[in-house]
């Protein structure tokens, strides 16, 4: 028990439960190790002895069916060799996949002898089939019986036994593995059995120490408990242990102390609250002459913020009004910088279209260049068909003159629409200083309405502020009245605080003070 005190309640717990899974851990641990042992067993039974076993079987099968087919084959007609050595063959294949399969399963060295010699009589055996067949397609048919019936019945036979030993191994190798696991899942149960009874009985034993640590310092708690109920508050706790049963105790006698304390400190006071209650009663007689004195001073107070208010008032309005005009100045401004921004946007529009107009022109001067050349070439072949091309000289002589008209009307035209060009640019340079001039002024038009609109708001803000101001000094003055009417009342209960604290002294009368007498727990 003395072990146990040394834990708190949830160490005390966790202790028995711990305990408890340690045990049921080892217990799952135990089980689970015997299930692989049986596992192991059971593998070995199922993955290597019963497909040796099966293996054998059919190796013994495909044995039997070879050995009948040869005994077939020295009966057959010449014409029906060929095919009887093809059944042969497939005898064999099967034999050898039955014993491909069984060699990759062989588990000891014992079974790879008795393999190694059953593969070696297999083979002895396997070397009379060509000497037979090549008898009986010579004709040598009783070559071939003797062959089969003599030489190859002893063979034959020591093969099978050597099968026969390989199936019974495996046979008894399962037999045994399954022994092995009726014998560890015997062991297994008896041990999981003496585990459990075990696992029960430390438990159950555990519990009862832990809940008897638990409930016999509350049983103890309860009785003191009940004697401070009752006004007895002489008794001393004394509590042993860690846990939270033993601060429990502990505090509990802390608390018992305290109680004491506070008992013997409340009858003291009960004589103070009696000598100050009296010096009360003369205080308030004091603070209802302060008290009326600050009530006139506030009533004068409140005139004066009343004229504030109004003066306040006036000038918020007045903000108002500077606000409103300040803001249709910068809606006049704004609109005047929009109707700038669209001139700058027309200029340059005319701008774009008089050099759309200049490269039209450039053009046409181009396309009249060309014609006066092409006008050229024309002269000169009417000049060389001599008589026959002067008509065509002439009219050639004519688009050439036309062609040079035309180029000197492109220039002038492309002259003029240049300096136009030159001319617009310099109006939008303008119109856009004219603009930016316009943004400058509707931002400081927008600040100045800003400026103007904080002056507005910060008025409407001390507005507020003193009509709080004068609200607050309107409630100090009912509270000042109504303190007046408080200090009356407060000399009433001064009166009456004194016979509460004549009461209280009988009611602490009932505890019991004296000497403490110690009790452990």
């Amino acid at each position: 028990m003395r072990f146990l005190d040394r834990f708190s309640v949830a160490g005390k717990l966790a202790l028995s439960t711990g305990c408890l899974l340690v045990l049921l851990v080892g217990l799952g641990g135990f089980a689970v190790w015997q299930l692989a042992h049986v596992y192991g067993q059971t593998e070995s039974i199922m993955g290597v002895r019963l497909p040796g076993v099966r293996d054998s079987l059919r190796m013994a099968e495909a044995a039997s069916r070879l050995r009948v087919r040869e005994y077939r084959f020295i009966s057959s007609s010449p014409d029906e060799l060929e095919s009887v050595v093809g059944k042969m063959q497939q005898s064999v294949q099967t034999f050898e996949e039955a014993r491909g399969d069984y060699a990759a399963a062989i588990a000891d060295a014992h079974e790879r002898e008795l393999y190694e010699s059953m593969l070696a009589d297999w083979k002895r055996y396997g070397e009379l089939r060509d000497p037979m067949i090549a008898a009986m397609r010579a004709g040598r048919t009783d070559e071939a019986r003797q062959l089969l019936a003599v030489e190859g019945l002893k063979r034959f036979d020591k093969l099978g036994a050597s099968i026969k030993e390989l199936s019974g191994y495996n046979t008894r190798m399962a037999e045994a593995d399954t022994a092995a696991a009726r014998k560890v899942y015997e062991s297994g149960r008896a041990w999981v059995a003496g585990m459990c009874v075990l696992a029960l009985a430390v438990s159950v034993g555990l519990s009862l120490r832990v809940s008897r640590s638990i409930t016999r310092p509350l049983n103890y708690a309860v009785g003191v408990t009940e004697a401070v109920a009752c006004g007895d508050l002489t008794r001393e706790v004394r509590a042993a242990g860690r846990d939270e049963v033993a601060q429990l105790m502990r505090a509990l006698g802390a608390m018992v102390v305290r109680l004491r304390e506070v008992v013997g400190e409340v009858r003291g006071g009960v004589e103070s609250v009696s000598t100050a209650s009296a010096q009360i009663a003369t205080g308030n007689l004091d603070l209802s002459q302060r008290t009326e004195e600050q009530a006139s001073n506030l009533q004068q107070t409140a005139a004066s913020m009343e004229q504030l208010t109004a003066t306040v008032k006036h000038n918020a309005d007045t903000a108002r009004q500077a606000a409103a005009l300040a803001t249709q100045a910068s809606g006049a401004a704004t609109s005047g910088g929009e109707v700038v921004g669209q001139v700058v946007a027309t200029m340059d529009e005319i701008s774009a279209s008089s050099k759309k107009i200049a490269d039209i022109i450039g053009v046409i001067d181009g396309i009249a260049f060309q014609t006066n050349i092409l006008a050229l070439n024309a002269a000169v072949e009417a000049a060389r068909a001599g008589e026959q091309g002067r008509g065509f000289a002439v009219v050639a002589g004519e688009v050439r003159s036309l062609a040079q008209r035309s180029a000197n009307a492109a220039k002038e035209i492309k002259n003029l629409i240049g300096h136009s060009v030159e001319k617009v640019d310099g109006g939008a340079r303008l119109v856009a200083q004219a603009g930016e001039a316009m943004a400058g002024i509707v931002q400081q038009v927008r600040k100045v309405t800003d400026l103007v609109g904080e002056i507005s708001h910060a008025n409407l803000e001390q507005t507020s502020g003193i009509e709080q101001i004068g609200h607050a000094v309107q409630q100090l003055d009912q509270v000042t009245q109504q303190n007046a009417a408080l200090v009356e009342e407060s000399a009433a209960a001064a009166e009456n605080m004194k016979r509460q604290a004549e009461r209280l002294a009988e009611v602490v009368s009932v505890f019991q003070v004296g000497r403490p007498a110690a009790l452990a727990a």
